[in-house]
């Protein structure tokens, strides 16, 4: 009787787990249908400390993953339920077995939105999404498995919190201030920034490991 009472209870909570997530992810779904709805989203600028460090460490082992590409985003990215994907060109592969120029596949940055009643955010790793028809440097962990088994999939590196992805072009960074320990601006303030910092700091850190990364991997 009580493993039957268990069985009754595990079911209702997955039934219940099931019903919101369904609910939220209409509510997900219904704020991509506006129009320019990045705008309406908020999103976080990495401490200038913390990107210090953190540049620091990507610069020693980036060149250590196993997948180093120029691509060219050749898509919107989509954004699904709790991750993204977003379509490439392949221009030149500096490290990675299996790929040639010319390849077309997904690539997936883990980037979702966030709907709350509170807070709507678009969680991007503290980099803008990718500019179409331009070129970007690429750090690559792995070929994952995709729910569509007609398409590829590669995971860009997800160790650190900033995700290692750089445009060959220049662009203009402003950094804009935040008080206390949230560090959530709305987005359409910094749209037009490849990088997302609290301090100059953060952004010099952030610029010298792009450069570095540039002249490496031209």
């Amino acid at each position: 009787m009580k493993k039957r009472i268990l069985i009754v209870i595990t079911i209702l909570v997955l039934i219940a787990a099931c019903t919101l997530g369904i609910v939220k992810r209409q509510t997900y779904t219904d704020i991509m249908r506006e129009k320019n709805y990045m705008d309406k989203l908020q999103v976080a600028e990495i401490p200038g400390d913390l990107a210090v460090e953190v540049c620091e460490d990507m610069k020693k082992n980036l060149p250590k993953l196993p997948i180093i590409l120029k691509v060219r985003f050749i898509n919107d990215v989509e954004f699904l339920f709790g991750t993204s994907r977003q379509k490439i060109c392949v221009q030149k592969v500096y490290a990675g077995d299996g790929i040639e120029p010319g390849d077309e596949f997904y690539i997936s940055t883990g980037w979702s939105i966030i709907v709350e009643e509170d807070l709507k955010t678009a969680e991007l790793g503290f980099v803008n999404t990718p500019k179409l028809n331009c070129d970007y440097l690429v750090f690559i962990s792995e070929k994952i498995d995709a729910l569509d088994k007609t398409v590829s999939v590669y995971k860009v590196c997800d160790q650190y919190p900033i995700v290692p992805l750089f445009c060959y072009e220049n662009t203009s960074n402003i950094v804009l201030p935040v008080n206390g320990e949230n560090t959530y601006v709305p987005y359409s303030k910094v749209k037009n920034n490849e990088f997302f910092t609290t301090s100059e700091a953060g952004l010099e850190s952030w610029n010298k490991l792009k450069n570095e990364m540039m002249h490496i991997y031209p």
